[in-house]
């Protein structure tokens, strides 16, 4: 019965898809790791992830458009302002999180940008006009009550986490306004398209603010350098390039629903690189999780070409 179970679980094409989310979530848990490891400042860590990233994000974009005998580009002021918007979204989702990490507790940061989740579901069946059906609904239910209970005995609004807090949900609607923005933009452009051209807003504003908030901008060492290139390539290149495609093939909310996995995987990375081991509460709130996921897998998927 679970072999039937599973062979059906990944038997559809967006099965690909499926694989990409949680590959995201994992890209995702490793972003407090990095910035915490960082020498420059929060937003300037965000910067170079991007400006790292760029060159590879233009080869990939070129090499995708020789594929296509009619590469698909930004023409109209529609496609730019979408683009612009994915960027800036994106920039200023990084900007109050890459800061809430500083402020507050890692697990409270990716609780609370994990909102993005209900914040998407919202505007997916407002906009997209996504029936949000029993199966979806229970699978968002129990991936959010999985990670309230994973991490809910770190979750605290003492005083002095109020405003790390507050960023953190500031941080989780514009991660939900860049996921509507490319669930659009992917009706129309491929993943290296959308990566690349968005990278240049997103490198604009996040150096803008870098600069005039005085933050330090340059590793003092040359290992300060690893964690920003970890951010770039295994994070940017890897997980929002996985992110984009997966976009194409499954719907914009149970995208956001595998992305809540990352609370998991970031518990995991915490108990090998720190040693701190999980409690009984904490492998219950992920199996939960992954419940969930299963559960919203039964709904009927929205899939797109290429």
């Amino acid at each position: 019965m679970m072999r039937a179970f599973f062979d059906k679980l990944f038997s559809e094409k967006p099965k690909l898809a499926i694989i990409a989310g949680f590959l995201t979530a994992v890209a995702l848990a490793l972003v407090p790791i990095f910035v915490r490891f960082s020498e420059v400042g929060p937003t300037a860590t965000g910067f170079f992830r991007f400006f790292l990233a760029f060159p590879f994000l233009m080869t990939w974009m070129i090499f995708d458009n020789l594929k296509d005998p009619q590469p698909k580009t930004p023409r109209t002021h529609q496609d730019y302002f979408l683009i612009i918007g994915s960027g800036a979204f994106l920039a200023l989702d990084l900007f109050f999180w890459h800061w809430s990490m500083l402020k507050t507790s890692v697990v409270n940061a990716t609780l609370l940008n994990n909102l993005t989740t209900i914040i998407v579901a919202g505007v997916s069946w407002l906009i997209f006009k996504e029936k949000a059906g029993p199966p979806l609904i229970i699978g968002i239910i129990l991936a959010l009550v999985g990670s309230v209970i994973l991490v809910g005995h770190n979750f605290t609004l003492e005083n002095g986490n109020l405003f790390g807090d507050f960023l953190a949900l500031v941080s989780a609607f514009f991660f939900a306004a860049f996921i509507v923005t490319v669930k659009q933009l992917r009706t129309t452009f491929s993943s290296p398209t959308i990566l690349a051209w968005g990278a240049l807003p997103t490198l604009y504003i996040l150096g803008t603010l870098a600069y005039f908030s005085g933050e330090i901008l340059l590793p003092e060492t040359p290992w300060g350098w690893l964690p920003l290139f970890g951010l770039a390539f295994l994070v940017h290149i890897g997980g929002q390039g996985l992110l984009t495609y997966s976009m194409a093939y499954i719907s914009a909310t149970l995208s956001s629903l595998l992305m809540s996995l990352s609370p998991v995987f970031a518990a995991l990375f915490a108990w090998i690189l720190f040693g701190e081991s999980l409690t009984i509460i904490q492998i219950i709130g992920g199996l939960i999780v992954l419940t969930g996921i299963m559960v919203a897998r039964q709904t009927r998927l929205s899939f797109r070409r290429s």
